[in-house]
């Protein structure tokens, strides 16, 4: 019994997880020695819809990567 995922659930996820790159990049005291990060609030998505573990996962490696 597998979950399917719907376009608007995974574009939502999309959305969210560009917002967090977006955020971590423009901030700059995202990557000093004491980090502030606003976007850390959007991981508090997946609290609520564990559907957006994944998205969260890799935008936070995509993000760190930058």
């Amino acid at each position: 019994m597998s979950k399917k995922l719907t376009v608007r659930q995974i574009a939502f996820g999309a959305i969210a997880a560009a917002a967090y790159v977006a955020l971590t990049s423009i901030n700059p005291l995202a990557f000093r020695e004491i980090q502030f990060r606003f976007s850390e609030i959007l991981v508090l998505f997946f609290f609520y819809y564990p559907i957006f573990c994944i998205p969260m996962i890799i935008c936070c490696l995509f993000a760190n990567i930058l």
